[in-house]
């Protein structure tokens, strides 16, 4: 099984054409390696699955975890959402009478 940066470097080998046909080889290109091995790693670091294409596009996919907290209510019988101190109450806005 190949690894993610086996795959990498041999996505990075690879020819590719250019819209003039012109060929370029993405591992000879100095800029492009520095700027996509900093991309690279910060996605690694934060557990992101990464695909490298052919014509050297980078595809990160990245998954949020959202994590709900709830308590037994003895008294109501039921689950209640607790409160995790993130979330703040914004005042409400008072609305104008028409007389």
């Amino acid at each position: 099984m190949a690894t993610l940066l086996n795959i990498i470097q041999e996505t990075a080998n690879k020819e590719v054409r250019l819209n003039d046909n012109k060929e370029i080889n993405i591992a000879s290109d100095s800029n492009y390696i520095k700027k996509s091995s900093v991309i690279v790693n910060d996605a690694l670091q934060k557990g992101s699955d990464i695909m490298q294409m052919a014509n050297g596009d980078i595809l990160i996919t990245e998954v949020k975890t959202v994590t709900y907290k709830y308590n037994w209510n003895v008294n109501k019988g039921r689950f209640e959402r607790a409160n995790n101190g993130n979330r703040t109450k914004r005042p409400r806005k008072n609305k104008l009478q028409v007389i």
